[in-house]
């Protein structure tokens, strides 16, 4: 494989960028996390040094983005009051229809022209990446504190990992259709992070109650460096 694979995105690409670390040919790849908030509190995206990033690429190089993904834990990972279904009627759950679910996971229109001004910079194969499978082990979760939300989330009501799982899968099949409409490909996870009922395998658990540690990131990487150019 020719070129670099430069991959920006969200809190998800800590994975990849530990897995660099560890890699036999690290120069290949270089990633970087975008923080939308400044100083001023205002928005921007994206940031200088992303923006050159992206515009010394080459045709031979690829960029890779993780910028959407998260939306599955606002609503998969704590349980709700009351608890919610997605497409089918379970006592005691508000049921949401499945297309009114699958709008309220879309990006904002916002978030969206951010991705696409930078797909509009890049000279050379975009790619976007799905965010992790989610974590089955409700247990591990509750055992973990996760600094992003700044509390311990054993002391919160847990969702069933199921719901977690299908809005993760609702939520790719919108990214799919996007990236589409986009003219490019949407990676999703390596199978091999997969357990059979279609969880993350545990040994790719981040120390966390989202992530996905350096390990599932050797697997991305490897996956990026195969991907058609």
């Amino acid at each position: 494989m020719a070129g670099t694979i430069l991959i920006i995105g969200n809190s998800h690409v800590f994975a990849m960028q530990a897995a660099i670390k560890d890699r036999r040919y690290p120069e290949r790849y270089r990633a970087m996390r975008w923080d939308n908030k400044h100083a001023d509190g205002k928005e921007r995206f994206p940031d200088a040094e992303i923006g050159d990033a992206v515009e010394a690429l080459t045709s031979d190089d690829m960029l890779a983005i993780i910028p959407f993904g998260n939306r599955h834990h606002l609503f998969g990972l704590f349980e709700a009051t009351p608890p919610i279904s997605v497409g089918a009627a379970i006592d005691g759950h508000d049921m949401i229809p499945t297309n009114v679910m699958r709008a309220v996971l879309a990006p904002s229109d916002t978030e969206q022209a951010r991705v696409k001004a930078m797909i509009q910079r890049a000279k050379c194969k975009v790619v976007m990446i799905s965010a992790p499978p989610v974590k089955a082990d409700n247990e591990y979760i509750a055992s973990h504190t996760d600094s992003k939300l700044g509390t311990s989330v054993r002391d919160l009501p847990l969702a069933k990992p199921e719901l977690r799982r299908q809005l993760r899968e609702l939520e790719n099949a919108w990214l799919r259709d996007y990236c589409a409409d986009l003219g490019i490909d949407f990676v999703d996870a390596p199978l091999k992070a997969f357990t059979a009922d279609g969880f993350l395998i545990p040994k790719f658990y981040s120390a966390d109650a989202t992530h996905a540690n350096h390990r599932y990131g050797w697997y991305m990487l490897d996956r990026l460096r195969k991907w058609p150019r």
